[in-house]
């Protein structure tokens, strides 16, 4: 390209792309014909040949769709999420298989006043909203479809071609990439996000206790309404009202909550179920006891018997000293008529040494 087509800006001055096209028209022949690689249309013909239902001839209407998800019109190289056949006997009816393909990517319509993005108060999209979401592009001509335009001629000329399909996720009002971080910003950023970019746990528990007070229905741990109450600021922010409203749990959370009966002879059921879950849980309780209980009579008998004998050697230490005592009586040295005699038998001699 020359950096210009019919009369419109595709880059900058200097010729260097920007990464957005001023007019979202140029931005889809730019995409397709200029920036594809060879590899990506080789593989699709290798897919349209492998596809079963390419060259049947049971629909009077009946092309392959490649099919692109767009989150703004000038999005220069949207993602390709799925390849199949579109057909049917009717236009309307190749647009009700074109949407219901497209459904899985299509999120609620965004409107915008001036730059300011708003939701629209048609919560799901419907098929009668497939014009806005979906346009579709003639490979062979570089021609954009609206659904509007999709004549029997039209289709007729499709018979056993590959058409591109453009899903747009917030429909096709949503033109830019600056447009595109505006719905992010102000849609679906959190309103008083923590540092990390997520949710507060501030509102977290505000929701919580919102949610324990609506689901009177529900028991549960507070950090099981904590869960939901986190699962919902995860979803998208325009699917958050309705998730509130639920007056169920998730699935992967219910697992987490405990149903309340609602019918007196229900409560009472359910007490004496409960009671009779505590009785069987007690007697267990009551049999370790017991099992300890034998345990240390056992422990006592052995201490019993090892203190009588430790009483029996103590009796017998008693009597040891006793007898000793009684011989040291019986044997106290005295002195003797011989030892006395001795005694007076010694007298000094004289020191001649030291004289």
């Amino acid at each position: 390209m020359d950096g210009s087509q019919d009369g419109t800006t595709v880059g900058k001055s200097d010729g260097t792309l920007d990464g957005t096209l001023y007019d979202p028209e140029a931005a889809v022949e730019y995409l397709d014909f200029e920036e594809l690689d060879e590899s990506d249309e080789n593989n699709v013909d290798e897919q349209e040949a492998a596809n079963p239902l390419h060259d049947a001839s049971d629909y009077v209407f009946l092309f392959t769709g490649i099919f692109f998800q767009r989150f703004y019109k000038s999005q220069l190289r949207p993602k390709e999420w799925t390849k199949t056949a579109v057909y049917g006997d009717t236009a309307t009816e190749v647009v009700d298989c074109l949407w219901g393909i497209a459904f899985a990517k299509v999120e609620r319509q965004v409107i915008f006043d001036d730059e300011t993005p708003r939701w629209s108060e048609n919560t799901t999209p419907t098929v009668n909203d497939a014009s806005d979401f979906i346009t579709l592009q003639d490979t062979t001509k570089k021609k954009l479809y609206a659904i509007d335009s999709l004549t029997a001629r039209v289709l007729r000329g499709w018979k056993g071609k590959t058409v591109r399909v453009y899903v747009y996720v917030w429909s096709t009002n949503v033109q830019t990439s600056a447009q595109h971080q505006a719905i992010l910003r102000k849609l679906l950023s959190p309103q008083n996000a923590d540092r990390a970019g997520a949710h507060s746990v501030r509102d977290d528990s505000a929701l919580a206790d919102e949610l324990r007070n609506s689901h009177t229905h529900l028991e549960g741990h507070y950090s099981s309404w904590l869960l939901w109450a986190n699962f919902i600021h995860s979803a998208p922010v325009h699917t958050q009202d309705q998730m509130k409203q639920s007056s169920t749990p998730p699935m992967q959370l219910s697992k987490y909550f405990r149903w309340v009966a609602t019918s007196e002879p229900s409560r009472l059921e359910a007490v004496h179920k409960g009671m009779i879950v505590a009785q069987n849980n007690n007697s267990g309780w009551l049999r370790e006891i017991g099992n300890v209980k034998k345990t240390l009579l056992d422990c006592k008998k052995l201490l019993d018997g090892a203190l009588l004998k430790v009483e029996e050697m103590e009796q017998r230490g008693v009597i040891g000293n006793d007898m000793l005592n009684s011989m040291e009586l019986a044997v106290r040295p005295e002195e003797m008529e011989l030892s006395q005699h001795l005694a007076n038998s010694v007298t000094d001699c004289d020191d001649v040494d030291h004289q």
